[in-house]
């Protein structure tokens, strides 16, 4: 690709800046703009492509309205670039999920007072509460 201008999206410089407490009068002369630049280029060079599963993902999250011959596209691109850098959710370990809900809810789906994903949910914050308690 050619060395044609970057434009650092000016609220992407100014969260930067905020981050690392620098303040907002030297965003145009500081070098976190140089580095948010060759962040960029670099991203325009070696795109991110979504795996299968992502594709899925932002497919089955499409409404009916954003699933128009004329607006899938863009609701694609859009969910894609939001989605794109998020880690992805934990999976609930086996002995986890069999200790808490049982072979029956497996199998159905269905928890009392809600449903299996609300339920994940909980349990991936009660796990990631429990492994940073570990950490400390």
């Amino acid at each position: 690709m050619s060395e044609s201008r970057i434009v650092v999206p000016d609220g992407m410089l100014t969260a930067a800046m905020h981050a690392i407490g620098i303040p907002e009068q030297y965003k145009q002369t500081h070098q976190v703009n140089k580095a948010l630049e060759a962040a960029l280029r670099w991203l325009s060079e070696n795109p991110i492509v979504p795996t299968d599963e992502q594709v899925k993902a932002i497919h089955h999250s499409a409404t009916e309205a954003a699933c128009t011959s004329k607006s899938i596209l863009p609701f694609f691109a859009i969910e894609w670039q939001r989605r794109m850098f998020l880690a992805p959710e934990p999976e609930i370990p086996e002995d986890i999920r069999d200790l808490i809900y049982g072979d029956e809810v497996a199998a159905t789906g269905l928890v009392k007072g809600g449903t299996f994903d609300e339920s994940n949910q909980r349990v991936l914050e009660a796990y990631r509460r429990g492994q940073k308690s570990k950490s400390v």
